[in-house]
């Protein structure tokens, strides 16, 4: 799997935009995902949301360091049902 990561500018959890409509689940699933904060890896609990989003916090709190990298070093698996 190949990170994900860029530069960290906020404090706020990151997310990942773009999901095609028919790939999004009917409502937000939560998983485990193994994060980037301030060039340090943390398993985190991330979701990906009914909009499409990918939503990735910081450990299970979500503030991130409003510096270096941030981002995830990859997916394992996301398993939902399309409605």
């Amino acid at each position: 799997h190949a990170p994900l990561v860029g530069t960290s500018n906020s404090t706020n959890a990151k997310r990942i935009t773009g999901m095609p409509v028919h790939m999004r689940p009917a409502a937000s699933v939560p998983f485990l995902s193994a994060n980037t904060n301030n060039s340090a890896d943390l398993f985190s609990a991330s979701s990906v949301e009914s909009n499409g989003d990918i939503i990735l916090n910081n450990g299970f709190s979500g503030t991130f360091t409003a510096s270096g990298t941030a981002g995830t070093q990859g997916f394992n698996a996301i398993e939902w049902q399309v409605a």
